[in-house]
């Protein structure tokens, strides 16, 4: 693991432990609480719902500093670039849209349009899912790969969203699932998807000792 790996890391996972407190407490003061019910809210008391602000200003803030002190920073490839603009757009349009229902409740049909124009913004970009390997075969999607991809990441940000109904669990599991992805895209040299990763195990982790059960 590079240096620079490590300061992104460490500024995400600080960002987000420095932050979350000033999040609650605004929060409390706005009076944005979930209040435990018996179906998927199961706290012991009202906890505030604007967490997702300290870890996606963590987040940007991990990458951000990444890119600034990384030593190759001159020679950025256009795959960075492009990643770059893929996920702070489609990032920033998904977080718009929670922040939205945070604070005044949207309708699930406006939550799933923004993650669909969210997803649209990512493959356009380039970033989808272009193959599928079929025990030995291989399938070239060709055309097939936007509306997949768009499928995948809709699928996957409702899938967090719900488990999300008990401190700590979505948190939890996207650490282990993004260690996961850190280590596959470290064997194959994809620094892009390395980076990110590292960065939002960072701020989670700066981030769960504040949502533990």
């Amino acid at each position: 693991m590079t240096l620079p790996l490590v300061f992104a890391f460490v500024v995400a996972a600080l960002s987000a432990a420095i932050i979350t407190p000033l999040v609650i407490r605004g929060a409390k003061r706005w009076h944005l609480l979930d209040s435990p019910d018996d179906t998927r809210h199961l706290h012991d008391r009202p906890v505030p719902r604007l967490g997702g602000v300290a870890v996606f200003i963590a987040t940007m803030l991990g990458i951000v500093s990444a890119l600034l002190f990384s030593p190759a920073r001159s020679a950025l490839t256009p795959a960075w670039h492009n990643f770059a603009i893929a996920l702070v757009l489609g990032g920033s349009v998904l977080f718009g849209a929670g922040l939205i229902d945070d604070i005044r409740r949207i309708r699930p049909v406006a939550k799933i349009v923004a993650q669909c124009i969210a997803a649209l913004i990512v493959a356009k970009l380039g970033f989808r899912i272009e193959i599928l390997g079929i025990g030995s075969s291989v399938l070239h999607l060709g055309w097939l790969s936007i509306p997949l991809t768009i499928l995948w990441i809709v699928a996957v940000t409702n899938a967090f969203n719900l488990i999300d109904g008990l401190d700590g669990l979505a948190t939890g599991i996207a650490v282990v699932a993004l260690s996961t992805v850190f280590a596959a895209a470290t064997v194959l040299g994809n620094l892009e998807v390395a980076t990110v990763s590292l960065v939002l195990i960072g701020a989670l982790l700066g981030f769960i000792r504040y949502n533990f059960s």
